[in-house]
């Protein structure tokens, strides 16, 4: 893992390897990903399974700090 010259952040290869099963396999119904300060990555912090609702992506957002939320994915 190497982190981006731009930003001195690194993707954690689970991130990347998350994201290819949404988009290829529909695996999951969305990822919650999160910054990683003291090692500088952004890490996977959940996903949801494909029975989950919108509404388990919102509580799943609700139970994070806002300061460690990066970016959601919803498919």
């Amino acid at each position: 893992m190497q982190a981006n010259a731009a930003s001195g952040m690194a993707v954690h290869d689970e991130c990347k390897l998350k994201f290819l099963e949404l988009k290829a396999k529909r695996t999951y119904r969305f990822i919650v990903y999160k910054i990683e300060e003291k090692q500088k990555q952004v890490i996977v912090e959940k996903v949801g399974e494909p029975a989950d609702s919108y509404e388990d992506f919102s509580a799943s957002l609700l139970l994070m700090n806002a300061d460690t939320l990066s970016m959601t994915l919803i498919m």
